[in-house]
């Protein structure tokens, strides 16, 4: 037999090391978190979005208000007490059944 022998290579390769801080630029930054950062705000939305299962009904009673076909605040007989409201029609004050008012009296009306 016989003897062999083994010869060793030394491999060198060189290694980078990581640029330091201030070479980074603004948008290398930007773009690398970009991506993570809106995967990440997404998850929290959806667990605020679950944790709260009234938030949708809170939403529906934010809704912006037609301008009221209700003429009492503009009518001599209203007053914005809560006691009494319309001293002709306390009842139907302020609601759908006083829009045809037959006493209805505007302020800017001539008092008789």
């Amino acid at each position: 037999m016989k003897p062999t022998t083994l010869q060793s290579h030394t491999v060198t390769t060189q290694v980078e090391s990581p640029r330091p801080i201030e070479s980074t630029s603004l948008g290398e930054v930007i773009a690398h978190y970009t991506v993570p950062g809106l995967i990440l705000l997404c998850f929290i939305i959806a667990f605020v979005v679950s944790s709260f299962p009234s938030l949708p009904k809170l939403t529906q009673k934010i809704v912006f208000k037609r301008p009221s076909k209700i003429p009492c605040q503009n009518c001599r007989f209203f007053s914005n007490s809560s006691y009494l409201k319309c001293a002709v029609h306390p009842t139907t004050a302020m609601t759908q059944g006083a829009i045809d008012c037959s006493d209805y009296q505007s302020h800017k009306s001539p008092q008789s």
